[in-house]
């Protein structure tokens, strides 16, 4: 009996170091997953901290750079309709286009308008691989704003030309033929000839000055970098807000 008592004494002594040392582990396992949680937590909340920080940096230098570039444009007229101008125009010259090769009508989607694109682009027009026949065009901002005239009657009709040109069938890339190159080939002249363009090949890329436009993706860089690193200081601080009101 007594042995038996020594036995089960011993057997409830390891029980509990044993039910101890599982709770030691549990608890420091328990540690680390709040910890980990915690620095996923923070990492969430740092990421976005810099989205917000860097959308508003986005805002920030566009607005800077179209306003400066709104003391260039015509006055009397609001950005909205002088966008409005841009956009009736390219209908207008796709209309009489479609008409006189006896296409289909095509209703442009709404112009994109936007402070840089790249490759120094005054504009761009996107849609011609794509099976649903949407074409999109877009327009620098900056520029367009700088030089109105240049757009409504140069720019926009390049652009135009585009589009007609792939609702006529679109172009091939010959070997060792750039897709510039290809963009702007017979096809494209054709149709800057029925515009009126004598001599379309000296239209091919535009000659404005892109300095306002360098300037504006400079600055978004500079707010980018500091909002970046603005949203790891936020998290710090409110993590540090956080401890004092506990």
């Amino acid at each position: 009996m007594i042995l038996f008592k020594k036995f089960l004494t011993t057997l409830i002594a390891a029980a509990a170091v044993f039910t101890f040392c599982t709770l030691a582990i549990a608890v420091n396992e328990f540690n680390q997953l709040d910890n980990e949680l915690s620095q996923i937590d923070n990492d969430i909340r740092s990421l976005a901290s810099k989205v917000r920080l860097m959308e508003e940096a986005v805002r920030d230098a566009e607005e800077v750079a179209i306003q400066k570039a709104l003391e260039f444009a015509p006055q009397g007229k609001s950005i909205y309709q002088l966008r409005g101008d841009a956009q009736t125009e390219a209908q207008r010259l796709l209309d009489k286009l479609t008409d006189k090769h006896e296409l289909p009508r095509y209703q442009l989607s709404g112009i994109r308008f936007r402070p840089s694109l790249r490759d120094s682009a005054a504009g761009t027009v996107s849609g011609c691989e794509a099976e649903n026949g949407i074409f999109v065009m877009s327009l620098n901002e900056i520029l367009f704003l700088r030089n109105y005239e240049e757009f409504m009657h140069m720019i926009i009709p390049h652009e135009v030309a585009h589009i007609v040109s792939c609702l006529q069938g679109g172009f091939e890339i010959e070997e060792g033929e750039s897709d510039t190159d290809a963009a702007h080939g017979e096809e494209w002249k054709q149709v800057m000839l029925d515009i009126g363009f004598k001599e379309p090949e000296k239209y091919v890329t535009h000659h404005l000055d892109m300095a306002p436009v360098h300037e504006y993706d400079l600055d978004l860089a500079r707010r980018l970098d500091e909002a970046f690193k603005r949203g790891d200081e936020d998290v710090s601080e409110e993590r540090v807000l956080m401890f004092h009101v506990h």
